[in-house]
């Protein structure tokens, strides 16, 4: 069994994220010390692991507790549905970079007269 201090050391979190993730019910201790200090076994170790995992590609706390603890959740389709989102963020962020590139050669007034031009005449 190991102590709060032990999983957070292990793991690279914080105490008070630790006791969050039980308070909330996502991560709860395997037993407790006759003076109440938490302890975690093996299963919470690495059910920390797949927390973290699904906290890096994006899952909310609460979606993260459906996929661990809802035998009826579909992982496979949740994974399907992140990782379109994550696409379209990525084409977002890709525009976002043409166009800094695009103010940083032509400048920005020269963009801003464009755009100016563009609605003024298409509209």
């Amino acid at each position: 069994m190991r102590t709060i201090k032990d999983m957070c050391e292990l793991l690279g979190l914080s105490h008070r994220t630790v006791r969050y993730y039980d308070y909330i019910d996502l991560l709860k201790p395997a037993a407790y010390t006759d003076a109440g200090y938490r302890l975690y076994d093996e299963m919470s170790v690495k059910r920390m692991i797949a927390i973290r995992l699904l906290t890096e590609v994006g899952y909310e706390l609460s979606e993260i507790k459906l996929v661990l603890d809802d035998p009826e959740y579909d992982l496979e389709i949740s994974l399907d549905k992140r990782s379109m989102d994550i696409e379209a963020q990525k084409d977002e962020c890709k525009t976002k970079l043409e166009l800094i590139r695009q103010i940083r050669t032509e400048g920005i007034d020269s963009i801003v007269q464009e755009r100016y031009e563009y609605i003024l005449f298409a509209g």
